[in-house]
């Protein structure tokens, strides 16, 4: 992939434990039901608050529109998303659904610490816009479903590892780390399954910070006892080629996910391997991206911590006229350090090119509203670049963040993060400064 910006990210945070702290909504409130109609309501308020101490390694919070440096930075971010879906069930062999949302957000104070969203800065839009028509093409418990949509709405495979988030959430979006945009601007998508199998047929267009790039694809996936595993092809048709190379690009990715290991109860394995060839109107990929990770539930002790231990590479440019380092498409997360690795360097610094990490995760309960956890990650560069300025190592930076949450109820969500990384010399190198990064942010999420 080619980068003609800074920084490529998205997002996103959602679930209780999952990388940002989300809770997952609360059931929508039903205000109609007859005849086979149901309609249902609800709105979810997000906001957070963030201070960042030394950004880019002491060189400061440079502004992507304006290049200005505002130095250390703090700033408030907050969004209402009014959501409006229904479903007709006709007889149990049929059903018509669809959802309208909208999304008001803004940005208030310095703006996110990667400069993508400036300050004082509010802007609205429609989030998903959508309708689907679901069979049942037999019956009984387990029935083979055909379910058929289009619209705006989202599209999430496996983990999120390529496709999670259609939407960029900077510049004007505003929000940039609760990042509520996930939809993708235009989809048509087809599923066939059951519970143990699955198919998807998807046509998607990203954002414009995306280039509206434009992705067919195919994927199969088969859920057992041993754990879940898939397999994705896509190619990208059309792209405006303004902040990426991505025009032609062909994929073939395989994914084993929570593969348990029948010999020590507690262990299990993941892992995904994706290959980028193809291309066309002058582009030429050669890359790839793979990680594997092995975890250990302490089931008998205190807290029933979950130790695990991830290695990730993405393949990095290196000066041959093919194009080498890796595209993380449309990733999102499951979880935290998934797939946003670091809330300092995996959100602001490194994005999932060009980039080698090793990461060490412990997190437990102390009740069960209460999540708490802790993560070392250590990144180095696949390639002796960062963005194309030159560096002699491919040593980048540690981090360490400690994160809190807490689901206080059906309908509030509430955490804490606090960070620290640390830079290597390619950093110091790359920004011309040494000074660690200090992060502490706290986030509330509200469901009606």
């Amino acid at each position: 992939m080619t980068m003609k910006m800074t920084k490529r990210t998205t997002h996103t945070l959602l679930a209780l434990g999952l990388a940002g702290g989300l809770a997952m909504p609360a059931p929508a409130a039903e205000i109609y039901s007859s005849g086979g109609l149901t309609v249902s309501l609800d709105v979810e308020i997000g906001s957070a608050a963030f201070f960042v101490d030394n950004p880019n390694f002491g060189l400061g919070r440079i502004d992507l529109s304006n290049g200005e440096n505002t130095g250390d930075t703090s700033n408030y971010e907050a969004y209402v998303k009014p959501s409006l879906s229904f479903s007709y069930d006709a007889g149990g062999v049929a059903e018509l659904y669809g959802e309208l949302s909208g999304v008001l957000t803004g940005t208030l104070g310095d703006g996110d610490a990667g400069g993508f969203t400036a300050g004082d800065d509010t802007d609205a839009d429609i989030e998903a816009a959508y309708l689907g028509l679901r069979f049942n093409l037999t019956q009984g418990d387990n029935p083979l479903v055909l379910d058929v949509s289009g619209g705006r709405q989202d599209l999430q495979i496996g983990n999120g590892w390529l496709f999670y988030d259609g939407n960029f959430d900077a510049f004007s979006d505003n929000a940039f780390w609760l990042a509520p945009r996930t939809a993708f601007r235009n989809t048509g998508i087809v599923r066939l399954g059951n519970e143990q199998v699955g198919f998807t047929g998807f046509y998607v267009k990203g954002d414009s910070d995306n280039d509206r790039a434009e992705v067919g694809g195919v994927d199969l996936e088969f859920t057992t006892d041993y754990g879940q595993f898939g397999i994705l092809y896509a190619e990208i048709n059309d792209s405006d080629e303004v902040n990426f190379a991505r025009r032609g690009m062909e994929m073939v990715s395989l994914r084993a996910l929570d593969v348990p290991i029948p010999a020590v109860e507690g262990l299990s394995l993941s892992g995904e391997y994706t290959k980028q060839f193809g291309g066309k109107g002058g582009n030429d990929f050669d890359a790839h991206g793979y990680y594997g990770q092995i975890s250990y539930s302490f089931a008998g002790l205190p807290f029933t911590p979950t130790l695990s231990y991830r290695y990730s590479k993405f393949s990095g440019q290196d000066g041959s006229a093919d194009i080498k380092a890796f595209d993380p498409l449309f990733y999102g997360f499951d979880g935290w350090g998934t797939w946003f690795q670091g809330e300092i360097v995996g959100e602001y610094l490194l994005f999932n090119s060009n980039q080698r990490t090793h990461m060490v995760h412990l997190s437990g309960s102390v009740s069960e509203s209460i999540g708490i956890g802790a993560i070392y990650y250590h990144f180095d560069l696949d390639k002796k670049n960062y963005f194309g300025i030159p560096v002699t190592s491919t040593d980048f930076a540690d981090e360490i963040n400690f994160y809190v949450d807490w689901e206080v109820n059906d309908n509030l969500s509430v955490g804490a993060v606090a960070g620290v990384a640390f830079p290597g010399s390619a950093a110091k190198q790359a920004f011309g400064d040494n000074d660690n990064i200090y992060l502490l942010q706290a986030f509330a999420i509200v469901n009606f």
